[in-house]
């Protein structure tokens, strides 16, 4: 926040790594926002603090995440050929779900894929 402005949605770089989709996250941010204001009692120091603390529950979270990812599905590379070959159906159907509010997007799915390609490589 500065001069009382807070950030949402693309402005404030929230749009899904993947799809590049970003009416949801500035909705949600914006809500966040609002929120925050309220709980602060238009203190603006606290509406930041409150602000900041509602993103990192699951915005960010999954914006870290699904920057993990886009990097692995957007690169061509031997890996994400074979999965893809392998599970594409499968990731598809995840995709399908998150896009469609049916699921949140998994936080830890970068991590965990992560160590499962580390365990078949070596």
């Amino acid at each position: 926040m500065k001069n009382n402005v807070f950030l949402i949605g693309d402005s404030a770089g929230f749009a899904e790594p993947i799809t590049a989709e970003g009416i949801s996250n500035a909705i949600l941010s914006g809500k966040y926002v609002a929120e925050a204001i309220i709980e602060s009692n238009l203190d603006s120091k606290l509406a930041e603090q409150r602000y900041v603390e509602k993103l990192n529950i699951k915005l960010l979270p999954e914006l870290k995440s699904g920057a993990l990812l886009s990097k692995f599905f957007y690169h061509n590379n031997p890996v994400r050929n074979y999965l893809l070959d392998k599970y594409g159906q499968y990731f598809n159907n995840i995709m399908v779900d998150i896009l469609h509010g049916d699921r949140p997007f998994p936080t830890d799915v970068a991590e965990k894929l992560k160590n499962r390609i580390k365990e078949k490589i070596f």
